[in-house]
């Protein structure tokens, strides 16, 4: 008697490159990482890397990109 193990990949569904960024990855299923980045000017927040858990669940936070606070130089 042969028995036959069937396992479906966990998928964590669609991630979306947050605006003014960039996102490197497509896979969505377990055990597969995604990497945010930001464009000039921008900082990232939230997670730079997110993974694809085995429970079909993405781990981290919602990466975004924010805008870096320009800072005022007076000279006298």
């Amino acid at each position: 008697m042969t028995t036959h193990i069937h396992s479906l990949a966990k998928d964590c569904g669609l991630l979306r490159a947050p605006a003014n960024g960039s996102m490197v990855g497509d896979h969505t299923t377990y055990p597969h990482n995604v990497y945010f980045g930001c464009g000039e000017g921008f900082i990232l927040r939230g997670s730079k890397v997110r993974a694809c858990t085995s429970e079909g669940t993405w781990n981290g936070t919602l990466a975004f990109c924010e805008g870096a606070k320009a800072v005022s130089l007076k000279f006298e």
